[in-house]
C-alpha cells in the first residue's frame, strides 16, 4: 500500500513537471529565480552585504531546506500545500544552479532531451519523497504532540 502511494505521488509529480517544462519551458525557473533572487539581492543590499555566487547558492539551498522543514512541521493542509508549491518551484532553481555548476553544453539533440528527462525525473523523485515523508510525518504527528500551526 505504501509503495502504491509513493508511485501515485511520483506519477503525478512527473506529469506536472513534464507539462510545465513542455508548455512553459523554464518559465517557472524565471518566475521563482527572478522574484526571490531580486528580493534576496535587495535584502543584502539593504543590510550592506556584497553578495557573491557562493553566498547566493547557499541562500537558495537554505531556503529549500527551510521550506522542507516547514512542510514537515505544519499541520494545516492549506499551508502545507502552499509550502509544497514553493518547494516545487525551488527545485527548479536548485536544478538550474546544479546544472550551471556542472556546465554541460551540447548541441546534440538526443543528449539535450536525455538531460531534460533526467532533470524532470530527479525533481519529481525529490518532490515525491518530500510529499510521501510529509504524509507519514503528518500521521505520526496526529498521534503524538500537537503543533502550534
Amino acid at each position: 500500500m505504501r509503495k502504491n502511494k509513493f508511485l501515485i505521488i511520483l506519477c503525478i509529480s512527473l506529469v506536472i513537471y513534464s507539462l510545465t517544462e513542455y508548455l512553459y519551458e523554464n518559465a517557472i525557473l524565471y518566475l521563482m529565480g527572478g522574484t526571490i533572487g531580486y528580493l534576496m539581492k535587495q535584502f543584502f543590499k539593504l543590510i550592506g552585504i556584497a553578495i557573491n555566487d557562493s553566498l547566493f547558492y547557499f541562500v537558495w539551498i537554505a531556503l529549500l531546506i527551510g521550506n522542507v522543514y516547514l512542510y514537515f512541521r505544519l499541520q494545516l493542509k492549506p499551508l502545507k500545500f502552499l509550502v509544497l508549491i514553493v518547494i516545487s518551484g525551488l527545485f527548479y532553481v536548485i536544478d538550474f544552479l546544479l546544472f550551471s555548476i556542472i556546465k554541460i553544453e551540447t548541441i546534440e539533440i538526443q543528449l539535450i532531451y536525455f538531460i531534460l528527462g533526467l532533470r524532470i525525473i530527479s525533481k519529481s523523485l525529490l518532490l515525491s519523497m518530500v510529499v510521501f515523508w510529509g504524509m507519514n510525518n503528518y500521521k505520526k504527528a496526529l498521534n503524538s504532540t500537537p503543533s502550534i500551526f
